[in-house]
């Protein structure tokens, strides 16, 4: 500032009365006429803009010279250090509604302690590696080390400079590690919808999906010494964690308070995870990705959230018209006319097929025509993708039992294609 105002005065300087020595030489040049002058003055703007830009960045200069000296003298490091570290794959969620595991607890006993509340009563290694623990008070834990696309990831440990930019590798770890996360709270939401489903099987009970786990909300459990875990809640920043907290407290408290109305059977956790490991080895693409969004689609319906659980139903639906449709090319790439095979659909055709000419709707009648899709299921589909195609151009409110109707056709259409049968509890309350 002190730069500033001298180079504002200099310019205000310019403006005082001229000298009378100064001002003849100057009437004796207009007499002479116009001279050339091959370094003309910049107006006064310019110049204090010259002025201050110029004296900043000596200042700058200045500055960074002298830190660059005082650094080498003193043996100060001006390199900032981000070491490496490898990412949890340990999580877990925690039932909502709250429910006890096998049995209740109180039922046996009015004197217990907190590690018998919440002690592990499931463990299991899946055919996929991923590796499963269920506590007594609801906490289903995950171990991903040995699954692929859940796996820890490894970022490098790296040194940055000033004005340096975050190095490739680094990025490209950082972006591998996210999507892992991503693909971890794929397979608990993928094993809430089983969950849900094995309850309405086993125990022949309908319970409300009551959460959808999210990575701001997933548990991260830190193993310790003699098998024992720790996991760190933030109950002011998430509500989920605040639940958690306060879940935690009641059995710490070992009163009547944390009493449950919800028992699973052995049975019903068994089934649950039987169920997840058929969609995690599935041959069939997104199969996992395919229920996570099933059951966000009846939480939305829980919610009243009706147009979005038809944007999201309609898409899995047409995922799976896509999985038929891409299945009946295969089975048809060859066929035997005149008592020898032949290429029926070679790959310029198949090209064609799976452009832009066979729409989803076209794609539709042409399976129903074929007899890949049953009657019921190919007017329910028309039906649903009419209302979608309503609510997304005219914004059209959605019936409540289109939305029901959406569900329910994803679910059977998902049977049809996986095998897998997912029997996800449709329902909602509403206070007056």
């Amino acid at each position: 500032m002190i730069f500033c105002a001298r180079a504002t005065r200099a310019v205000e300087d310019r403006s005082a009365p001229i000298p009378e020595r100064k001002r003849a030489s100057l009437g004796k040049a207009r007499d002479s006429g116009p001279a050339h002058n091959p370094n003309p003055p910049l107006p006064h703007f310019i110049t204090l803009t010259l002025t201050r830009s110029f004296l900043e960045h000596s200042l700058f200069q200045g500055l960074h010279h002298k830190l660059l000296l005082f650094s080498r003298e003193t043996g100060l490091n001006m390199h900032k250090i981000f070491p490496g570290r490898v990412t949890n794959a340990s999580v877990a969620y925690y039932h909502l509604p709250p429910v006890w595991i096998g049995n209740d607890p109180f039922q046996e006993s009015t004197n217990l302690l907190r590690h018998s509340l919440s002690e592990v009563v499931f463990r299991k290694t899946l055919p996929s590696r991923i590796s499963v623990r269920v506590c007594r008070d609801g906490l289903f834990i995950f171990n991903f080390s040995d699954w692929g696309p859940g796996a820890s990831v490894t970022t490098p440990e790296w040194k940055s400079s000033p004005g340096e930019k975050v190095p490739k590798k680094v990025q490209d770890a950082e972006r591998k590690a996210e999507e892992h996360v991503y693909r971890r709270v794929e397979a608990m939401n993928a094993h809430l919808a089983c969950l849900n489903s094995a309850i309405s099987t086993c125990q022949l009970a309908g319970v409300r999906i009551g959460q959808v786990v999210s990575p701001s909300d997933v548990l991260n459990l830190h193993w310790r010494s003699r098998g024992r875990w720790e996991f760190g809640l933030n109950p002011y920043g998430s509500p989920m964690h605040a639940y958690v907290t306060f879940q935690r407290n009641l059995l710490a408290e070992g009163s009547r308070q944390s009493r449950r109305s919800l028992v699973l059977s052995m049975e019903t956790i068994e089934k649950s995870f039987e169920t997840f490991e058929a969609l995690v080895s599935s041959n069939v693409s997104d199969c996992l990705t395919m229920s996570a969004i099933l059951l966000q689609s009846v939480k939305t319906y829980g919610a009243h959230d009706f147009s979005t659980l038809l944007t999201m139903s309609c898409t899995v639906l047409e995922k799976l018209v896509s999985a038929i449709w891409k299945k009946m090319i295969e089975d048809n790439t060859s066929r035997v006319e005149e008592g020898a095979a032949i290429s029926f659909i070679g790959s310029d055709r198949k090209k064609k097929l799976q452009g832009r000419d066979y729409t989803a709707s076209v794609r539709l009648e042409i399976l129903s025509l074929l007899g890949h899709i049953s009657t019921k299921i190919y007017d329910d589909l028309n039906k649903v993708r009419t209302s979608r195609n309503d609510w997304l151009h005219n914004f059209e409110q959605v019936d409540e039992n289109l939305a029901s109707l959406a569900i329910q056709t994803a679910q059977r259409l998902f049977e049809q294609v996986t095998k897998i049968k997912l029997s996800l509890t449709i329902s909602r309350s509403i206070s007056y």
